[in-house]
């Protein structure tokens, strides 16, 4: 199953994968912007949190440039299904 990248929707339980998932695109956005995501980050040494267009932008660039891939699956997925998969998100 494909999964849009969507970091920071407030549902109030996530599996853990999903979890580490947002806390990577959040990451990632830090990275983008060069500011904080939350406000009084203790990494942040003072810098403004970003804006909601900074995010949106941020966002936008994710979507440009990361597909995440998550197997539901209990199994471990085949190599073929991960070729797949990550061709058609290529192709997208």
């Amino acid at each position: 199953m494909l999964s849009p990248l969507t970091p920071f929707d407030s549902a109030p339980t996530c599996p853990h994968s999903l979890s580490q998932a947002r806390d990577h695109a959040r990451q990632l956005l830090e990275k983008y912007t060069g500011k904080p995501f939350f406000d009084n980050a203790n990494y942040s040494n003072g810098k403004e949190r970003m804006n909601k267009e900074e995010v949106s932008q941020g966002l936008e660039w994710l979507a440009d440039r990361f597909f995440i891939i998550r197997y539901e699956d209990e199994a471990l997925p085949s190599v073929e299904w991960v070729l797949e998969i990550a061709r058609v998100a290529v192709l997208r």
